[in-house]
């Protein structure tokens, strides 16, 4: 598979999870160079490229949680960041990328690792 294959992939996974994902994925997607974009479409997938790829999208959703006022915008956010995330996981696996190493559900917000954490101890 290809880098440009995977990221098709990704963005029709993210157009199923939500405006806010899908939105973030376009932005994301654009900050490539146009000139550049074929050459890095073609480059092979590699564990290097998913890890990346999620890393960038759980730092774009951090900084959208960052800057959001109210509680129930806030939680919508969280929660639609976490499907996200746990829907790159699962398409992935569905394609049969290891992704065992990779993080991919991380918290989003230092409240949201702190739940995160009272979750795991209780």
């Amino acid at each position: 598979m290809t880098y440009g294959e995977f990221t098709d992939v990704m963005r029709k996974v993210a157009e199923g999870v939500g405006a806010e994902a899908e939105g973030l994925f376009e932005e994301w997607h654009d900050t490539v160079p146009g000139d550049q974009i074929e050459d890095i479409r073609k480059l092979p997938l590699g564990e290097g490229e998913v890890r990346n790829f999620v890393e960038d999208m759980a730092t774009m959703f951090r900084e959208v949680v960052g800057f959001t006022d109210g509680v129930e915008l806030y939680a919508s956010r969280i929660e639609e960041g976490h499907s996200f995330l746990r829907a790159i996981r699962d398409k992935c696996v569905e394609l049969g990328i290891d992704v065992s190493s990779i993080e991919i559900d991380v918290p989003l917000s230092s409240s949201d690792a702190l739940s995160t954490a009272q979750a795991c101890t209780a």
